[in-house]
């Protein structure tokens, strides 16, 4: 038999050419040795995908968090916590909501007030403003490194990380609703977001933290406590300090009756 290439007399059977090097299987020439397939951490892709979306996506997982709460806690777990990423890629952009429609609802909307009708004032909008936003991503740093350090008390892992994902994506229903601050008067409604929020929490509790079963409600009670303290002594002590500021150095306000 010869080569279909190149014409040269081959032995019957070949499978190469020995002077082209053609494949007469139908294959390529000069074939590489297989390599052996390594085994891969059927994980890995996957917490790189999520890692990826966390970082490039932030109102996917906040939507996923929030409505899909289970299969995203699941996501969590499997990834590897990155505190910066957290903080400055989910826990900055959304603070921000609250922060930004609070100062647009005191300055543009107003508070209504006794006898004087209704009051808009940019000075006290941004003071608030701020106050959320600080005292917001304080909270979240301070509870999660409390959170942490209370983790062998519940029979928990120790994981600042783990502690930074469970607080941070619990606070999410909060800062999405915070869009309703642009209304001053009716702003309350959203924190009632924040009680949606816990039950986030309590969710995230066996995929973050991992407590004992019976140590679960203990860990999560214990965690509440310090987030309404820290919030409410972070909130005033900075509105003292912007009111003061922005407030108090003249600030104007406009009546609308």
């Amino acid at each position: 038999m010869d080569c279909p290439k190149c014409n040269a007399p081959l032995k019957d059977g070949a499978q190469f050419c020995h002077v082209c090097g053609f494949n007469m299987s139908g294959g390529s020439a000069n074939p590489q040795p297989q390599q052996p397939q390594q085994q891969q951490n059927p994980f890995q892709n996957f917490n790189q995908a999520n890692a990826q979306a966390t970082a490039s996506n932030i109102f996917s997982r906040a939507s996923n968090i929030m409505f899909k709460t289970k299969p995203e806690w699941q996501a969590v777990e499997l990834e590897t916590a990155n505190v910066s990423a957290i903080l400055f890629g989910y826990v900055i952009p959304l603070a921000i909501i609250p922060a930004l429609f609070t100062i647009l609802g005191y300055g543009l909307v107003g508070v209504p007030v006794p006898f004087f009708g209704r009051i808009t004032s940019w000075s006290m909008g941004i003071s608030a403003g701020i106050t959320s936003f600080i005292s917001t991503i304080l909270a979240v740093y301070i509870t999660a490194f409390i959170v942490d350090a209370l983790a062998p008390s519940f029979k928990a892992q120790k994981n600042f990380g783990k502690a930074m994902q469970l607080v941070a994506y619990s606070f999410t229903p909060a800062w999405v609703a915070g869009v309703l601050y642009i209304f001053p008067t009716v702003g309350w409604i959203a924190g009632l977001a924040g009680l949606y929020g816990l039950y986030l929490m309590y969710q995230g509790f066996e995929h973050t933290m991992k407590p004992a079963k019976e140590s679960t409600v203990g860990y999560f009670l214990a965690t509440i406590g310090i987030l309404i303290v820290t919030y409410i002594v972070l909130g005033l002590i900075l509105g003292l300090i912007f009111t003061s500021i922005f407030v108090g150095s003249g600030g104007m306000y406009n009546f609308k009756y």
